[in-house]
């Protein structure tokens, strides 16, 4: 759980969370972005 992600981690569980949705719409992004993403769609 992110309880446990956060707890290992050494910081809340508010800011796992945060970095969490930040690395998430990142990598979004970066896919989106990609040349070979952009291949695949029909």
């Amino acid at each position: 759980s992110m309880e446990k992600v956060a707890e290992s981690l050494g910081v809340t569980y508010a800011y796992a969370r945060k970095k969490k949705s930040l690395c998430i719409g990142k990598l979004t992004k970066m896919v989106q972005e990609s040349p070979r993403y952009k291949n695949l769609k029909p």
